[in-house]
Formats: structure tokens, sequence, C-alpha cells
């Protein structure tokens, strides 16, 4: 990958499982959005956090039963060091997901 490029994931996620996107060491990524995917009839309960494999900051959480959510758009700087978990706590399966490019 090279400074410029898309940067994405999705993933099938069962509840209380975790989706981790840490950038190799010396790549730097910003995240632009987290995208969420669920079961209609269920509510969708999603927290996202920046993680340094000791401390965890949550900078989103969502709870809403909307048939389609919303992307969550954001600017949030990754790296080796400090890297994106998402938690997927819907009581269910869900799909997840995150893009954003590469900066370094």
């Amino acid at each position: 990958m090279a400074v410029g490029d898309v940067v994405s994931g999705l993933e099938l996620l069962l509840n209380g499982n975790l989706l981790t996107f840490q950038p190799a060491a010396g790549v730097e990524v910003i995240l632009k959005s987290i995208v969420t995917g669920k079961v209609p009839g269920t509510a969708l309960n999603v927290v996202a956090s920046l993680y340094d494999a000791t401390y965890e900051q949550v900078f989103w959480s969502g709870n809403h039963t909307v048939a389609v959510p919303e992307p969550v758009n954001l600017a949030v700087l990754l790296n080796n060091a400090r890297y994106l978990r998402i938690l997927n706590s819907t009581g269910g399966t869900t799909v997840l997901g995150y893009t954003g490019i590469q900066t370094k």
C-alpha cells in the first residue's frame, strides 16, 4: 500500500467479538468512516475505540434501531501503536467495517 491508497475492511462479527484494524509498523492512516449493518428487528449496539494494547478510549458508541444505519463520518488518526477496535454488542451477528486513507 502507498500514501493516498484507500484502506477498508468489512467483517461479519458474532455478538461480543471485535473487529481490529492495526496498521503495519511505520504506516499511518486517517480513519474516515465506520460502517455498520444490522439484522432487521434488532437493536444495533456498536462501540468504536482507539486502543494501544493497554488503554482504550471510546470515540463513538451507536445504539439505535433504524432499518439501515448511516455510516459514521469522522477523522481519527491511526498507527501501529494506536489502532482501531470496533465491538459488536448487538446480541447477534452483524457486519461492521471501516474506511480510511493511508497518510504515511
